[in-house]
C-alpha cells in the first residue's frame, strides 16, 4: 500500500500494527469496515487496493499478513537502525513464507509435566519451591 519503503525499527513495528489492523477490516469487506478503514488511510487508490486485493489474498489467514525484515545497513542521518515492511504470500517477497505456519506451544500441563521430569532426576534441586 502506502507504507512501502525503508523505516527505522521503530516505525517499521507501528506501521507493520498499523497494517495489520487495516487488513482486518479489509477481510469482513462490509461497507462499515470500508468507512473504517478509510477514515486513517487518506488515498482512496490505497483503500481499493486493500478490499480489493489484499482482504481476499489474506481471507483464509489468520493474523501475521506483514513482515519486518532488519536491513544490515544503518540511516545516514542519525544511524538508526533500517528495516523494510513486506506482505506475506505474495510474488517476489525478499524471503519466502514458512510451510505450515506457526506451531503453538503447549499448556501450563504440559510444561508441569516436563518440569517434573526434569526435576525427578535431580537436574534443578533448587527449584522444589515452585510446586
Amino acid at each position: 500500500m502506502s507504507w512501502d519503503g525503508c523505516w527505522s525499527r521503530l516505525g517499521g513495528s507501528f506501521v507493520e500494527g498499523v497494517e495489520e489492523k487495516h487488513i482486518t477490516l479489509a477481510k469482513k469487506g462490509t461497507l462499515l469496515h470500508r468507512s473504517l478503514a478509510s477514515r486513517s488511510i487518506p488515498e482512496r487508490a490505497a483503500v481499493v487496493k486493500l478490499f480489493g486485493v489484499l482482504g481476499p489474498r489474506y481471507m483464509g489467514r489468520e493474523g501475521g499478513y506483514t513482515r519486518v525484515l532488519k536491513l544490515s545497513g544503518r540511516r545516514r542521518g542519525d544511524a538508526a537502525d533500517m528495516s523494510v515492511i513486506e506482505f506475506v504470500g505474495r510474488e517476489g517477497e525478499i524471503r519466502e513464507a514458512k510451510e505450515g505456519g506457526v506451531k503453538r506451544r503447549g499448556g501450563i500441563g504440559e510444561a508441569y509435566e516436563q518440569f517434573k521430569k526434569v526435576r525427578g532426576k535431580g537436574k534443578h534441586p533448587g527449584l522444589d519451591w515452585l510446586w
